[in-house]
């Protein structure tokens, strides 16, 4: 009967990290300078938004990268998440940041977030299917592209899902191969149809 117990509570301590691991799309608040090749302003309230998981793929054991998507790959760089020492955030769009990848740094956690109820497994699996067109190539960085979507998928309230007609027309032409700009805005609305 004990050893029942105990393989019980050993079966919820490696399976918890599945179920309570989430992910949200989140920004930073204060005040941020917003920049193209044309224009420039400053905003109150930062307006860059980036996808955030609740575990970091540094310093988690193997099994532990596996739970939390860790092992999967990120095309863009060719490598794994935990390769790329992926924190807890993917960013596009980042002044000064990559023009070819996610932005994966350690970077201050967000001040304001929309809760996704997904395992950052999934998360992760989202953001892997989104580096094969975040790549510099399909997507280049465009913070006027953002303009668009600045009303999509946002940081203060999860996003309603469309219809599943409109949503299988959304996931189309988020992997649509057309080479076009994206911002942060683009990314994190991307990332929702994926979600839905």
């Amino acid at each position: 009967m004990l050893s029942t117990v105990f393989a019980m509570i050993a079966l919820v301590a490696v399976t918890l990290p599945l179920f309570v691991s989430g992910a949200a799309i989140c920004k930073w608040e204060g005040k941020q300078v917003v920049q193209s090749s044309s224009v420039s302003f400053t905003v109150n309230g930062n307006p860059h938004t980036f996808i955030q998981t609740n575990m970091s793929c540094v310093g988690q054991t193997e099994k532990d990268q596996e739970a939390f998507g860790c092992n999967l790959k990120d095309f863009a760089r060719n490598t794994t998440w935990a390769k790329a020492r992926m924190n807890r955030q993917a960013h596009w769009n980042l002044i000064n940041g990559p023009k070819n990848i996610f932005e994966l740094g350690f970077r201050p956690l967000g001040d304001t977030c929309a809760e996704y109820n997904i395992p950052d497994y999934c998360a992760r699996a989202m953001l892997s299917e989104l580096s094969t067109v975040y790549n510099g190539e399909k997507r280049y960085p465009s913070t006027l592209a953002g303009a668009l979507v600045l009303f999509g998928a946002g940081a203060h309230e999860t996003a309603v899902c469309g219809t599943p007609e409109e949503e299988e027309a959304n996931k189309e032409h988020v992997f649509a191969p057309k080479h076009r700009g994206a911002a942060c805005w683009n990314m994190v609305n991307d990332w929702k149809h994926l979600f839905c």
